[in-house]
């Protein structure tokens, strides 16, 4: 959607050393497909006067230049030259936007960024989201699968075979007889040796 009043505040936020009227008017023309009529024309020239600054001398004398240009602005052809002079006068002066429209066009900015990054933590979310309830989904999927492909236990009753391995049997009895005789010749140098 476009809006006169932020574009010109673009346009004028563009051009800190000031733009005329009349080409920030045109600029909006050409770079939107806002086309200025009457009655657009005779709210945006007061908002001009109140959001931008130029060489005007005080409030009244701006004021009295605006209210002079409503009938040209409204009527073009057969007025009188005081009123296409005046709108003449703010047309062609050069205007530097206002400390305050820039902060209002700076806070439009950020909230534009805000929107952008809301959309997309909601998407990323959105996505994760998806991605958990596929985990959870897969997980369940493989948890039964091994279910009923895993071995099926023993059934009652149980038969139990116990099987006796003897091969090593006679190397342990080999090494307990030869740790028994050492430990009778050490009670025999003890007991020498005590006496």
């Amino acid at each position: 959607m476009e809006n006169v009043y932020i574009k010109s505040m673009e346009i004028g936020f563009n051009n800190p050393n000031g733009i005329k009227y009349f080409d920030l008017k045109k600029r909006i023309e050409e770079t939107t497909s806002i086309k200025f009529d009457s009655s657009l024309e005779s709210t945006f020239i007061k908002w001009i006067g109140e959001s931008f600054e130029s060489t005007f001398d005080d409030k009244n004398q701006l004021n009295a230049i605006i209210s002079n240009s409503q009938p040209y602005i409204r009527f073009r052809e057969g007025v009188d030259i005081i009123y296409k002079n005046a709108y003449d006068d703010f047309s062609f002066r050069s205007w530097v936007i206002k400390g305050a429209t820039v902060k209002q066009y700076l806070d439009y900015l950020e909230l534009q960024e805000s929107r952008k990054a809301a959309i997309q933590a909601k998407k990323q979310s959105n996505l994760s989201i998806w991605i958990a309830i596929g985990a959870i989904i897969i997980s369940t999927i493989l948890g039964v699968i091994s279910i009923l492909n895993s071995p099926k236990p023993p059934q009652p009753p149980y038969d139990m075979k116990i099987i006796e391995d003897k091969s090593g049997m006679k190397e342990l009895q080999k090494e307990n007889d030869s740790l028994k005789n050492e430990i009778y010749e050490a009670q025999m140098l003890i007991e020498s040796y005590e006496s």
